[in-house]
Parts: C-alpha cells; sequence; structure tokens
C-alpha cells in the first residue's frame, strides 16, 4: 500500500515530465528546422557578396583600363607641348562654360552682324556716290 501511495504521488511528476520532454523535442524540432532555413540564407548570402565582389573587381579593372585608353589617348592626340592637359572634371567645366559663353554672345554677335551689314551697306552707297 506505500509503494502504491508512492507511485500515485511520483506518477503525476512522472506524467509532467514527460510532456515537458515532449514539448522540449517539439520545440527543438522547429528550431533546428529554423538554424537549417537560416543556414541556408547564410550560404545564399555569402554566394552573392561573392559574387558582388567578383563583378566589382571586374568594373575595377574595365575602369582603370578606360583610364588608361583615355590618357593615353590624350597624350596621343596632344603630342605638342604647348597643349594643356585638362582632367576630365576640368574638361567637363570647360565645355559647360564654353557653352554658356555661346549662349551669352549670342545676342551680341547678332548685334555686330547686323551693325556690319549696315555698315558695308553705307560703303556701298558712299561708293556709288563717288
Amino acid at each position: 500500500v506505500k509503494l502504491a501511495a508512492e507511485v500515485d504521488t511520483v506518477q503525476p511528476s512522472i506524467i509532467k515530465s514527460t510532456e515537458e520532454i515532449k514539448n522540449l523535442q517539439k520545440k527543438l524540432g522547429r528550431e533546428s528546422k529554423g538554424l537549417e532555413k537560416a543556414m541556408k540564407e547564410v550560404e545564399a548570402h555569402d554566394e552573392k557578396l561573392t559574387a558582388l565582389g567578383k563583378e566589382i573587381e571586374e568594373y575595377g579593372k574595365t575602369d582603370a583600363q578606360l583610364q588608361e585608353e583615355y590618357e593615353q589617348q590624350k597624350r596621343s592626340s596632344g603630342s605638342s607641348e604647348e597643349d594643356v592637359t585638362l582632367t576630365e572634371e576640368q574638361e567637363a567645366e570647360y565645355e559647360q562654360i564654353r557653352e554658356a559663353a555661346a549662349v551669352a554672345s549670342a545676342k551680341p554677335r547678332q548685334a555686330l552682324n547686323v551693325a556690319n551689314t549696315k555698315m558695308n551697306n553705307a560703303q556701298a552707297k558712299a561708293a556709288t556716290l563717288l
């Protein structure tokens, strides 16, 4: 009877422990699957980083090659020592200034052409009168 009483008192804790073990096993299974998924994502991420690194390296090589070709072209076209060598930024700024100057001088050039035409007409009339 004493043993039966002890079994009855231990039995609920055994049942509770068994349920906790089952719950922990289920939780372990879910977390294992989550870990596998995370590991696959890490691998995919590493592959992407490697591919991007290679792509960046290729672009760097291409950029260096193009820059060298550009410099070589500038050296070959500017063979006289009096030529001024400009950087790409300076060349872009120079072009902007040239365009702005062309736009700003359009009206004065037109006025000059009109004045020259009037002067030429007046000279032609004076020549016919003499």
